[in-house]
């Protein structure tokens, strides 16, 4: 986490990290972030999954109404691991 605030201007997170298990089996990690761009704040919601030695991660980034909508939840809820 600590790399992804360091690369962005302004960015914090919003709360704590959200542990999650992916298949019931893979730790992660959902977060959600702020940051500043073009003198505007946005939002980044990231969902950070561990599988063996692979890191998969999705993102949305957006205005709060966007990466906290159902459109996001859908897309977060598609990632799935098919092997």
């Amino acid at each position: 986490m600590k790399g992804v605030l360091g690369s962005q201007k302004g960015a914090k997170l919003v709360g704590e990290p959200k542990k999650i298990k992916l298949n019931d089996k893979y730790p992660g990690r959902e977060v959600l972030m702020t940051f500043e761009a073009g003198g505007k704040q946005g939002f980044l919601r990231s969902k950070i999954v561990l599988v063996g030695k692979h890191l998969y991660q999705v993102m949305s980034i957006g205005s709060e109404d966007f990466v906290k909508s159902k459109d996001s939840d859908m897309f977060f809820s598609s990632f799935a691991l098919t092997k």
